[in-house]
């Protein structure tokens, strides 16, 4: 956009000083008519001031102009240009100020749209998350006293139950995920060294690496590396990626997570096969709702690595997923701090 005003600004400037070129010309038509030598230096010299005033006038206004366009396009749509005249440069900054005017108004009408619809998907898994508790308590200790029922009713009971503990997670994870794309979200920062804290969170994850069959391998930096962070959060950006590369890895499964420092940054990976997967899927894995298993069976809900992306962004880091000799890798990056660094709240 800022380009596009450059141009402009040459092209009107480009047509003032055609113009004033004609003036000058008709200036001095005047003064070579003029009858005494006297006066047409005196022409001369008034009529040069009005030309440079003019030129200086115009120039003055293509800069602000300019000005405005550098400020909109840095995001600050309150930013107005003073329309002193009425010609072409006069009517460009007015469509200036329409145009931010508009753009201003789009946001935030999205803004409240966006608001409006995770107010309603926060209001929503709250009301469901209490009845849906119950059914879950019932089903559990149906299936307890459930000896008097015959075995085709058994499967059905737990079908059941199976299909409640999905809606559980599916209603937690938007409950989770609006949560973490609040503007007012509060982080409660704390000195995290990463290397234990992977090291423990893997320990807890043994449980769903038997039950998956899954081969582990862990490769921790040589050193400590320290980051501000959120713990509860990272708790729940690592066991979405943990459990994500578990369940959806190819057989035989195996999953190799990495914690490496580089200058500023602390970086954590997470690889493990998926031949099925393309490099133009793994650019969209972070939307919210994406799956790569379209079909009803899939029991996944499209919004776990979309809480890691929130989660990542909420702590200034970057993630990102790519395709590699047959591999999906997740690398993450968080901004690392010395072990000195005083914990806050942000």
């Amino acid at each position: 956009m800022i380009r596009w005003f450059e141009y402009m600004e040459r092209i009107i400037r480009s047509s003032l000083q055609i113009q004033l070129f004609f003036l000058f010309i008709l200036g001095l038509y005047f003064i070579n008519s003029a009858h005494h030598p006297g006066s047409s230096f005196i022409i001369l010299i008034i009529f040069l001031g009005v030309l440079f005033s003019l030129v200086q006038a115009k120039t003055r206004q293509l800069r602000e102009m300019t000005k405005a366009a550098k400020q909109i396009a840095k995001g600050d749509l309150t930013f107005r240009v003073q329309a002193n005249s009425l010609d072409e440069v006069g009517q460009l900054a007015e469509q200036i100020n329409i145009m931010a005017a508009q753009l201003q108004q789009k946001i935030e009408a999205e803004r409240q749209n966006e608001q409006m619809k995770n107010d309603l998907i926060t209001n929503i898994s709250h009301d469901l998350r209490t009845p849906l508790t119950s059914i879950i308590g019932y089903l559990h200790l149906l299936q307890e006293q459930a000896t008097e029922l015959s075995e085709e009713n058994k499967k059905h009971l737990a079908v059941v139950y199976q299909k409640s503990k999905h809606l559980q997670e599916l209603i937690e994870n938007l409950f989770e995920f609006t949560k973490y794309t609040h503007h007012d979200v509060v982080l409660q920062h704390e000195l995290m060294e990463m290397n234990h804290f992977i090291a423990q969170l893997v320990d807890e994850s043994y449980p769903i690496l038997v039950e998956e069959n899954c081969q582990l391998i862990e490769h921790y930096h040589p050193t400590p590396c320290y980051m501000m962070a959120d713990p509860s959060m990272i708790v729940r950006l690592l066991e979405n990626l943990i459990q994500n590369a578990v369940r959806y890895s190819d057989s035989p499964k195996k999953v190799t997570i990495r914690v490496w420092q580089e200058t500023e940054h602390v970086l954590i990976s997470f690889r493990n096969p998926a031949k099925k997967v393309t490099p133009e899927q793994a650019t969209q894995l972070f939307e919210r709702f994406y799956r790569l298993d379209t079909s009803r069976s899939s029991k996944g809900s499209g919004i776990g690595l979309a809480i890691v992306k929130s989660i990542t962004d909420l702590h200034q880091g970057k993630i990102s997923a790519k395709v590699e000799s047959g591999d999906i890798l997740f690398t993450i990056s968080f901004p690392s701090v010395t072990s000195g660094t005083s914990p806050s709240v942000g």
